[in-house]
């Protein structure tokens, strides 16, 4: 009788980690508001794809890894990041912020 061996080989598919900071330059209307991308991507090639949301309701596909919007009206906004690596793994974080 013959034995015979296998092999496996385990292979997990990088993650994507969405992240982001947000600073005002003021609580109140008009103000500055600049988005720092922090994502993370575990992948040995880290192709990242960026669409980001600033709570205008506006969308943006960029590998923009900064941004400074103005916003001209009061109000509450919520502003998010959806990054898609290589895989096609992706992953949304969502921040909430308000000028008086």
């Amino acid at each position: 009788v013959g034995t015979s061996s296998r092999s496996f080989i385990s292979a997990s598919k990088p993650n994507v980690t969405a992240g982001f900071t947000l600073t005002t330059s003021s609580n109140s209307a008009p103000a500055t508001v600049t988005f720092v991308n922090t994502t993370v991507n575990t992948s040995q090639t880290p192709s990242t794809t960026y669409l980001w949301t600033y709570g205008t309701g506006s969308l943006t596909s960029t590998s923009t890894t900064a941004a400074a919007i103005t916003f001209t009206n009061a109000g509450p906004y919520t502003a998010s990041l959806q990054a898609t690596g290589s895989y096609g793994i992706s992953s949304v974080v969502t921040r909430s912020f308000r000028l008086s």
